[in-house]
């Protein structure tokens, strides 16, 4: 790893490569760094305004020629290349955060499930051939926002790039930390929202996340233990969650993302520090000492899914009522595909939940022409 260049106290040039990189390009440029380059597949309208440059790719084939069209920037990923070792292989030496020998050992393979059994770590049974007992899931190797997760019915067979996965019923909720390949610091757990109609979601689609969410002491020392194993023996570094099933029989570990996630803004919001300012410290050995403001109540964070297709967005008014991830315009966004983030707080959950289901509203009454 190296130390990003520093210019006058700022970092010089990073490029922030992902499926979806806004949040991650915001939190850099509370950093005043000098250049920002967004790589991303949406080329959201707030991005415009918070990136210095912006690559908006369709295809896996375009994002690998354009990352490489960029031979000195340091890279920030949010998603994509923990999901392709050929290509972060080509470019990790210019990564700050966790490179091949780290991440083909916790995401979805062989050698991530005999590395959990191995460390003690309760997982879901899992099956790369048809099963025909208990309830499962059909899952893509390469996965990432709920696509592509469904039931799994015998009869469908096994698709090619999927695996089975035992369905585990229980809280889904996420736990995000730090780590300087040795050892790690806990940053919180979220609630995720997994399907939430409320917000145009369904199936196993993620709609959001809602911080922070209590998990009892018993199940809390588990994952943490668990946690300080994973680390010591893949030497994972910077920022990571954990997506987690709180079941009756305890915790299960569904998947590692060794990056970068999008639910940590929310820990921003609450706490009032920068995380990827945090990022850099561990990734260079050092866990800081993260200073948590204290707070009362919930903030929660939801991706709205259009219900009917939709276009003409007004943008600017969406921007200052604080949504972000905003599509442009001219877009036309079909029912199903994500139209922007939006963000709320309440004293209570329930009171958050609805203060979120309240931006919703405005959205489609106030914040979009057609």
């Amino acid at each position: 790893y190296r130390r990003p260049l520093m210019v006058g106290g700022n970092f010089k040039d990073m490029l922030v490569a992902g499926f979806s990189v806004r949040g991650a390009v915001e939190s850099l440029r509370k950093l005043n760094m000098d250049k920002v380059i967004a790589l991303d597949f949406f080329g959201d309208w707030d991005l415009l305004k918070l990136s210095s440059e912006i690559r908006v790719v369709r295809s896996l084939a375009e994002f690998r020629k354009a990352l490489l069209s960029y031979p000195n920037e340091q890279i920030i990923y949010t998603s994509v290349l923990e999901n392709n070792l050929d290509i972060l292989k080509q470019v990790e030496n210019r990564v700050i955060g966790n490179g091949v020998s780290s991440v083909k050992l916790v995401r979805p393979g062989r050698n991530w499930w005999e590395l959990a059994w191995k460390l003690g770590i309760r997982v879901p049974r899992v099956s790369e051939s048809p099963v025909y007992d208990g309830k499962w899931l059909i899952k893509p190797y390469k996965s990432g926002g709920g696509r592509g997760i469904s039931f799994w019915d015998k009869k469908d067979g096994l698709k090619r790039g999927y695996y089975i996965q035992e369905f585990i019923g229980g809280e889904n909720i996420s736990f995000l930390f730090l780590a300087n390949g040795k050892d790690f610091i806990p940053l919180g757990y979220t609630k995720q929202l997994i399907g939430f109609k409320g917000l145009g979601g369904d199936n196993f689609k993620w709609c959001g996340n809602i911080y922070p969410f209590g998990v009892e002491k018993t199940f809390r020392e588990e994952i943490e233990g668990w946690v300080g194993k994973l680390v010591e023996k893949t030497g994972l570094k910077g920022l990571n969650g954990i997506d987690i099933v709180l079941s009756e029989r305890g915790p299960y570990f569904i998947e590692v993302n060794p990056r970068y996630t999008a639910s940590m803004e929310l820990l921003e919001r609450a706490h009032g520090f920068n995380v990827l300012e945090a990022h850099f410290q561990a990734c260079y050995g050092e866990l800081p000492k993260v200073k948590f403001k204290d707070f009362e109540g919930f903030y929660v964070k939801g991706i709205v899914y259009a219900e009917k297709t939709l276009t003409g967005f007004n943008c600017e008014k969406m921007w200052e009522k604080g949504f972000r991830d905003i599509t442009r315009s001219e877009e036309v966004v079909p029912r199903g595909r994500p139209v922007c983030s939006i963000f709320a707080y309440g004293l209570t959950e329930d009171e958050a939940l609805e203060n979120l289901l309240k931006e919703k509203l405005w959205l489609y009454e106030r914040g979009i022409g057609k």
